[in-house]
């Protein structure tokens, strides 16, 4: 790596003995005269060092360095002043300035080379260090996304969890009565799962559980919330939808799943897996559903959840495969 220092000097004789000297050396080396070209040099070359003497015309080297350390692209830059002032004022305001090092004239070049090394040396570790806590930084970030994702997620289905939509339902819930809105929740239940995992085994069950997931995921708006609530039962949130709206969602969820197959789940047919005395009895998929709103049926979370259950008990009464919307018959 070719490093690149800026001389900025006033004397012609003392850059150009600086130049060589840092050529000799191996760097690349840029010049200015003032503090005005000094600083539009830095923001066009993008020096790796800055070799600064404090009495400038135009502005002089304090003002020159406050300006670059006070810039986020050039404060990370390195300043060392060099100047024939050797007060103990002059070098207290340098070190304010945030400069790395200070060295009076005359100096010894080939002290003034190790003092370079030394400073690129400590810089570019610096560096390293800054971009491996930034990505250190990031990947902190995306392990809290993901841990925060883990903690609101069903790890089988991807939808959101029970937790979670307990959570959001009270928050739609409050939204809804403060905008005198109205809210549905329809609860799904698959029917006869039990039965249908123990003929198929829990591979095919779990199949089939991320299948309706998908079915939900893709009847709802972006707005609405999918949850898995446990077991074979499932839950949406749909804000600012009627009774009768959420009772269009739900047929679409039911008829899609009733148009489920045991190739479509990656299963052979029953009859080819069983015999002939299976034809008679196929596989048939359905899911029932109960859907309740607020402020018509309930007036607090738990009031909605208990009436959209009380409508699925009814749905599976009532033979199941069916959508059922609560009233006081329930």
């Amino acid at each position: 790596m070719i490093y690149k220092i800026l001389v900025v000097d006033d004397d012609d004789h003392i850059r150009k003995m600086i130049r060589v000297n840092l050529e000799l050396d191996g760097y690349e080396v840029y010049e200015a005269r003032d503090g005005t070209e000094c600083i539009q040099t830095v923001q066009q070359v993008s020096p790796d060092l800055i070799l600064l003497d404090v009495m400038i015309p135009v502005i002089d080297g304090f003002e020159a360095c406050s300006f670059l350390k006070k810039d986020t692209r050039t404060q990370h830059v390195p300043v060392v002043f060099v100047s024939v002032k050797n007060g103990l004022s002059e070098k207290t305001r340098a070190f304010e300035e945030g400069a790395e090092d200070y060295v009076t004239k005359p100096f010894d070049p080939m002290e003034l080379g190790l003092r370079i090394k030394s400073i690129l040396k400590r810089s570019t570790h610096a560096q390293v260090k800054s971009q491996q806590l930034e990505r250190l930084a990031s990947r902190l970030a995306r392990m809290n996304i993901d841990l925060r994702k883990q903690a609101v997620t069903d790890g089988l289905t991807s939808l959101f969890n029970h937790r979670y939509f307990k959570e959001r339902l009270a928050e739609e819930i409050s939204r809804s009565a403060r905008y005198k809105r109205t809210l549905s929740v329809g609860m799904f239940d698959i029917d006869d799962f039990k039965a249908f995992n123990d003929k198929h085994g829990h591979l095919a069950g779990d199949r089939f559980l991320r299948d309706v997931a998908g079915v939900l995921r893709s009847c709802i708006r972006g707005v609405d919330l999918a949850a898995r609530y446990g077991g074979e039962e499932f839950v949406l949130i749909l804000p600012e939808t009627s009774l009768d709206g959420a009772q269009i969602v739900a047929e679409r969820v039911r008829e899609r799943v009733a148009s489920f197959s045991l190739e479509g789940l990656g299963l052979p047919k029953l009859d080819a897996l069983l015999g002939s005395g299976e034809k008679d009895h196929p596989c048939r998929f359905s899911i029932s559903a109960g859907v309740a709103s607020f402020p018509e049926h309930a007036e607090t979370p738990e009031q909605l959840i208990e009436r959209a259950d009380n409508a699925l008990y009814s749905a599976k009464k009532l033979g199941k495969n069916r959508v059922i919307l609560y009233d006081n018959k329930c």
